[in-house]
């Protein structure tokens, strides 16, 4: 799913204050803890040009250009683990964009991890077309794994194992996120390193969570959820989500 740039802005501003929520709790900072504990991080649909200039330093809308905006936040709190997905063209696009590769290499190189977007059309698209997509990322733009949208949530775990495989065999390349958005069979869990869950406008319940992600059975890393048009997150909220 593409989403329109109305849910691209209000989801980037819920997180960079969902950011800034977790920022506060240091013992959940980091992709794990010395006792081997996943920690909570942030995801975000960044599908919006490198050079708009319509986001504020901290949320909000502004002036700030929004990938100068969530390298700063990001700049405050390193290590909580952010993970930026992009998106140049409904894929990679048919040739390499300069602005694009500059934009990704800021990220990079502020240590947000960056994914490029590949739709699935539910498993129907062939692997062959998504390999084409994922070694067009890799040499065009040199980002650290793939974003699957538009995942079929029953019947196709070869299909998606198969792609997070190569994309694991591709020189650099070392995350898969999936996205049906909603509930899968537990069978899906390993398909992707992280499958979304949930995505809807406001946080997802935690009788929802909890369902979802087969609690307590498997490591949160598995999973992560979407909220969009949500303008206000307070630290209980972030709190109360993150066993999932």
């Amino acid at each position: 799913m593409i989403e329109q740039s109305t849910r691209i802005y209000t989801g980037l501003i819920a997180a960079i204050l969902l950011f800034s929520v977790i920022s506060s709790m240091p013992h959940y900072a980091s992709a794990a803890s010395s006792t081997g504990v996943t920690r909570t991080g942030v995801m975000i649909s960044l599908y919006i040009s490198p050079t708009s200039n319509t986001c504020g330093q901290y949320g909000g809308p502004g002036t700030t250009n929004c990938y100068d905006a969530i390298i700063s936040v990001h700049n405050l709190h390193p290590s909580v683990p952010m993970v930026a997905k992009v998106n140049p063209s409904s894929g990679p696009g048919t040739a390499p964009d300069a602005t694009h590769l500059n934009g990704y290499n800021k990220l990079k190189a502020a240590g947000i991890t960056v994914l490029g977007y590949v739709p699935t059309h539910y498993a129907a698209d062939s692997i062959a077309s998504k390999e084409i997509l994922i070694d067009d990322y890799k040499n065009w733009y040199n980002l650290d794994g793939i974003f699957f949208d538009e995942m079929k949530n029953s019947g196709a775990e070869s299909y998606y194992s198969t792609l997070t495989n190569y994309v694991k065999n591709v020189d650099g390349m070392k995350m898969t996120v999936c996205n049906p958005g909603t509930s899968v069979p537990q069978s899906y869990v390993g398909t992707c390193d992280t499958i979304e869950i949930a995505e809807s406008a406001g946080l997802p319940s935690l009788s929802t969570l909890q369902s979802r992600t087969f609690y307590p059975n498997y490591d949160k890393s598995n999973f992560f959820m979407l909220a969009h048009d949500t303008n206000s997150i307070t630290q209980t909220d972030v709190t109360d989500r993150m066993p999932y």
